[in-house]
């Protein structure tokens, strides 16, 4: 799995193992749904994950922020899991950026922090060589090509009655027409530019 981990290192796209028999933190999302939304657990998040993957599969999923990851179980370790990602396919826009906002449920106040989180997350056009990275690890893994399969997930929610039971986070209350007209006249003004 080092080889793995350098080589999306060498793309900033985060590789890691875990396993819900560890007391240690790992963020999969660099810290997005924590930032996004109020009591959001991880521990839940990862006990979900594991009750919906299956063993000797790769899933290529793309979550409900449009990121992209690869998740599957490792077979050698208990209740271990590896991730590689977040990155984002295409390129990011205010027009992307609401539909996030709106698919999500979040305020436009929020606008900020996704910014800021697609600013620090690599973007490809296309994803092959992650993707032959990791079909790489799984023959090593499974000891051939054909030890597993890959499966692919769009909108991928771990648990929609704990995603949909968060609130999120408010800085101060917002008059919602407000809010609305300032980011539509944002979004005039980088359309400008």
């Amino acid at each position: 799995m080092n080889f793995a981990k350098k080589y999306l290192d060498c793309y900033h796209v985060p590789f890691n193992s875990y396993s819900l028999d560890s007391s240690d933190a790992f963020v999969p999302d660099m810290g997005l749904r924590h930032s996004l939304y109020m009591d959001y657990d991880y521990k839940t998040f990862f006990s979900s994950v594991s009750n919906k993957i299956e063993e000797n599969i790769i899933y290529r999923v793309k979550d409900t922020f449009y990121c992209s990851y690869f998740i599957f179980k490792i077979p050698y370790l208990n209740n271990s899991f590896a991730f590689a990602g977040p990155y984002h396919l295409g390129g990011i826009n205010s027009s992307v950026l609401s539909e996030i906002i709106s698919n999500n449920n979040l305020p436009p106040s929020r606008l900020p922090i996704l910014e800021r989180f697609y600013n620090n997350m690599s973007h490809f056009e296309d994803d092959r060589h992650i993707q032959n990275a990791i079909i790489t690890l799984g023959s090593i893994i499974w000891d051939d090509i054909d030890g597993f399969e890959m499966r692919e997930i769009n909108d991928f929610i771990v648990d929609e009655d704990f995603l949909y039971g968060l609130k999120p986070k408010h800085n101060e209350p917002e008059d919602t027409l407000l809010s609305m007209r300032l980011l539509e006249e944002r979004y005039d003004t980088e359309r400008l530019i």
